[in-house]
C-alpha cells in the first residue's frame, strides 16, 4: 500500500506506554526467582533476568514516573533501564510465564 503509514515500533519504549495489568506486575511479584530458573536464556549464560526486568520497571515508574509527569530528561525504559542485550537475549519460550506463581507476564 503507497502512502500507509509503517508502525515500526513493538512494545513499550516509556512506561507510560505499559497497560495497567503491565504496571501492577512489579507490584504483585513474589520475588521467588522462579522465572529466573526456568529460563533457558539465564541459565546459558545470557544478560536477561525475567525477575529483574519487572524489577526494573517498577522501581523506574516510581522513581521517575509518578515524579515526572511530561517526562522530560527521564531515563529511556529501553536502552537506560533495561538494556537492549537484555531484552534480545529473550526468546519468547514462554517458560517465566508458565512458572510464575502470581501470574505475571512477563513476555507481552
Amino acid at each position: 500500500m503507497v502512502g500507509a503509514k509503517e508502525d515500526l515500533t513493538a512494545g513499550a519504549s516509556r512506561w507510560q506506554e505499559l497497560t495497567w495489568k503491565q504496571l501492577l506486575s512489579g507490584f504483585s511479584c513474589a520475588e521467588c526467582g522462579r522465572c529466573d530458573r526456568s529460563c533457558p536464556a539465564t541459565a546459558s549464560g545470557y544478560a536477561i533476568q525475567p525477575q529483574q526486568i519487572i524489577q526494573k520497571i517498577k522501581t523506574h515508574m516510581v522513581q521517575v514516573g509518578l515524579k515526572a509527569t511530561n517526562g522530560n530528561g527521564a531515563p529511556k525504559l529501553v536502552g537506560d533501564v533495561i538494556s537492549e542485550k537484555e531484552l534480545w537475549a529473550c526468546t519468547t519460550c514462554l517458560a517465566c510465564m508458565n512458572c510464575c506463581a502470581v501470574w505475571n507476564e512477563q513476555v507481552p
